[in-house]
């Protein structure tokens, strides 16, 4: 198989090449629409067995005479 931006899916067992297709449409489901975080996998007897994905955003405060500046970008 090709790889697709740095991704390699091995050629194996039919499960094996399932499972990697699953994996890989699993983290590019968790990087989809992900301005700014991390997306980590989790990976046991070299089988991905969990994606965990933590999207930060910041909050902005409104400016008024009492409150100062707003929080930068």
């Amino acid at each position: 198989m090709t790889p697709v931006r740095g991704w390699e899916v091995t050629m194996g067992s039919q499960a094996e090449t399932e499972q990697s297709r699953d994996a890989h449409d699993r983290i590019a489901a968790a990087l989809r629409g992900l301005r700014y975080g991390s997306v980590t996998a989790v990976v046991q007897d070299g089988v991905v067995v969990q994606v965990d994905r933590t999207e930060k955003f910041r909050v902005e405060r409104r400016a008024s005479a009492e409150s100062g500046p707003r929080l930068a970008r």
